[in-house]
């Protein structure tokens, strides 16, 4: 399988060491990242992408690279990538930026960031249908909306893979959390949407929930569509609404939207709301690259 990695400034062979025992990153989980799907040889929704880099940056206080420096690098590794295995192979890419290498209980103030870019085949995106989508559980540890971190794609992930973890113990593929308080929040890799009473609604934000990039396309696409695709209200998505809404949907950037065919030992048919957003969707996303 071919992988492409790029690090500071220069591609580097991805089966050899490319980053310090002495980086932040390694050691304290010290920084953000963000994974694009590659379409066509081209990052979809790379400026989107970029900006909520930014916002997770500020909130964990690490200082970026300029972004035409980033863009350059995000080019140089597209290029290697496009080279060795054509525009039409699906990839997934992950661009990391870490707080950089410094002494051992040094302040990390005079620390150059580091840049990591790897890109890796992805495979097909996963046609809607009661056969093709995918399975989730309750999981048994809530979110804390009010955490430092909340909101933000870190490299402090390891809550994350313990969810992914659990999800492939029990052969699911995504679990789904409820807030402390109760709240429909997120899925361990992905945004929730539930479709119930004619509308298709996601939790909002102040849950604690990662701000998708599927996600926000979904809210802006379907409402220019005309169609009742919304944030819900604080208190309009109990963790209980999983016990009975009769279509569920999660989101994500590289799975695109994809419908529950079950939650639990409950069996879920595509929602028809679903469809027809997932249907805008992948129409739009196929034209606007950079949305």
């Amino acid at each position: 399988m071919t992988t492409v990695l790029w690090v500071d400034g220069e591609l580097v062979n991805p089966s050899e060491p490319a980053v310090s025992g002495l980086d932040r990153g390694l050691l304290l989980g010290y920084g953000v990242f963000e994974t694009l799907a590659v379409e066509n040889g081209v990052p979809f929704a790379l400026t989107r992408h970029l900006r909520r880099l930014e916002r997770s940056a500020r909130k964990i206080k690490l200082k970026l690279p300029a972004l035409e420096d980033i863009r350059a690098g995000l080019d140089a590794a597209l290029g290697e990538w496009n080279t060795a295995v054509g525009v039409q192979t699906r990839g997934r890419l992950r661009l990391t930026i870490t707080g950089g290498v410094s002494a051992l209980g040094a302040s990390a103030d005079s620390a150059r960031p580091t840049v990591l870019i790897a890109i890796a085949p992805a495979g097909p995106v996963r046609k809607l249908g009661a056969k093709t989508g995918a399975r989730a559980l309750l999981s048994p540890w809530p979110v804390n909306p009010h955490s430092a971190l909340a909101g933000a794609k870190t490299l402090s992930y390891a809550a994350h893979a313990v969810l992914q973890q659990y999800a492939r113990e029990n052969s699911v593929d995504e679990l789904i959390s409820a807030t402390v308080d109760g709240r429909l929040c997120e899925g361990a890799t992905s945004n929730v949407f539930v479709e119930c009473g004619g509308e298709l609604l996601t939790p909002p934000l102040e849950v604690g929930c990662l701000p998708g990039i599927t996600r926000e396309l979904i809210l802006e696409w379907g409402a220019e569509s005309g169609l009742p695709v919304r944030a819900a209200g604080a208190a309009e998505l109990p963790i209980s609404i999983l016990d009975d809404a009769p279509h569920l949907a999660i989101t994500g950037s590289v799975r695109g939207i994809m419908p529950l065919t079950q939650i639990g030992s409950r069996e879920l048919e595509p929602g028809p709301l679903t469809e027809e957003v997932a249907a805008i969707f992948q129409q739009k996303s196929a034209v606007e690259v950079d949305p």
